[in-house]
């Protein structure tokens, strides 16, 4: 009886053993950590960190290796959870200069400084509406940049945001911003059109520096409204020496009769394009509010037949026989008006190049019509074509190149062009020839 009573008490003990063993494990081993905010995660390229884990939200905080177009998920998953992409953190994609593009999604709701700081390679942006501010210095520094719309969303463009923006050669501020901040867009260098409302908070040194502006759209409410002081001072600090047209339009008072981007009808930069020939504007546009706007020149391209739409804009309403002038009307004017062809000069022809000792002996026949040569060379090895120094505006048919080196290759070519209201109008290029090296 003893001997089966210490048995039972050995088996008692080595189950209670291995009872509390077992639950020692359980104890000891590690617990999955719960997710937090802050928590940082990464998907494909782009870093992500948890805003709130209780909303569901993260941002965009950085990158590995980014290329070509890019495109922002609205949402992303991480252990099981599904986030909304709200914001892009400050300097998030700053220095990514192998990004060409950057699509955003409407579940963005802000972007912080610096966002795309320096991003040299980046030409197109995509801002969904619902941003309602671009902040200092977003896209400071993106000299490639050349496409951009700013959505009616916005209503502030902060400090710097575009500085340094050398590849815009036009931006259409629309009516929902009121208030841009000083230097947003210094030093754009190629900026050549503005679109603007007509707003009073607006810094003296927004478009300082922008060099190559000549023509400035200011959206007002009525016929009657002058620009604003501080507008004014902001245009007048872009001017330097040289001219810059400045003209109001009206907003058209029927939806219908806006144009696809929203914008006033009332200036013939609102429906430009290029190539077929530059159309000479006689009389002038007066708004259905009785606003006259000055005689212009605008470029057309395409087939003009009565009835055919310009961008939207204006309707071919007649043309005569010989295609050389056109009668449109602009939506939101009262009046017709005619415009008269001048055509492109034509295609330059029988360029010959040669070597004569340590120079190019580069010739060509004259165009008809044409007052002007461009002539461009390139070195192999290099893909841009540059225009000859010294060469500037050519009147002869014929130029000599100095300061060549035997030991490359050159290729050449011309145009011809003339000058019509100020604007440089061109023909097409000549076939390419070539001078080997020797």
């Amino acid at each position: 009886m003893y001997e089966k009573n210490v048995k039972f008490r050995y088996r008692m003990v080595g189950i209670l053993t291995a009872v509390l063993l077992f639950l020692s494990i359980i104890v000891l081993m590690p617990l999955e950590a719960e997710a937090a905010d802050g928590d940082v995660f990464q998907i494909g390229s782009i870093k992500y960190t948890v805003i709130s884990e209780t909303a569901k939200t993260v941002e965009v905080t950085g990158y590995d290796t980014l290329a070509g177009a890019v495109t922002i998920p609205s949402e992303v998953t991480n252990n099981g959870s599904t986030y909304a992409v709200t914001e892009i953190q400050n300097m998030a994609f700053a220095y990514c200069s192998k990004m060409t593009s950057i699509n955003i999604p409407s579940s963005v709701l802000k972007i912080d400084e610096d966002a795309f700081y320096r991003c040299t390679g980046l030409t197109n942006v995509t801002i969904p509406n619902s941003i309602k501010e671009i902040s200092p210095y977003t896209f400071e520094y993106c000299s490639a940049l050349t496409n951009i719309r700013i959505p009616d969303s916005v209503t502030s463009i902060g400090k710097c945001a575009f500085n340094f923006c050398t590849g815009l050669t036009s931006i259409e501020i629309p009516d929902s911003v009121i208030s841009i901040d000083e230097e947003a867009f210094w030093t754009c260098s190629d900026l050549e059109t503005v679109t603007i409302p007509n707003i009073t908070d607006i810094a003296s040194t927004a478009l300082y520096n922008c060099s190559n502006i000549t023509k400035v759209l200011i959206l007002c409410s009525s016929s009657s409204e002058t620009e604003s002081a501080n507008l004014a001072a902001a245009i007048s600090n872009c001017m330097a020496s040289k001219t810059v047209s400045v003209y109001k339009g009206v907003r058209t008072a029927s939806a219908s009769q806006k144009t696809g981007k929203g914008t006033a009808i009332g200036n013939l930069k609102t429906f430009l394009c290029v190539t077929d020939g530059i159309y000479t504007l006689s009389g002038a546009l007066t708004t259905t509010s009785g606003m006259t706007m000055p005689a212009a020149s605008l470029r057309l391209t395409g087939t003009y037949n009565a009835g055919t739409k310009i961008t939207g804009n204006a309707l071919v309403v007649a043309r005569s026989e010989s295609a050389s002038s056109l009668t449109i009307k602009i939506y939101g004017m009262k009046n017709t008006v005619s415009v008269s062809l001048s055509p492109l000069p034509g295609k330059t022809t029988g360029l010959k190049a040669k070597r004569s000792g340590s120079k190019h002996i580069i010739k060509w026949h004259a165009v008809s019509g044409a007052k002007y040569y461009q002539l461009q060379s390139r070195v192999k090895g290099h893909k841009t074509f540059k225009t000859v120094k010294k060469a500037g505006a050519l009147t002869k048919t014929s130029f000599k190149c100095s300061h060549i080196s035997r030991s490359k290759t050159y290729y050449y070519r011309v145009r011809a062009y003339y000058i019509s209201n100020g604007q440089k109008v061109y023909g097409s290029w000549s076939a390419v020839k070539v001078i080997k090296k020797i």
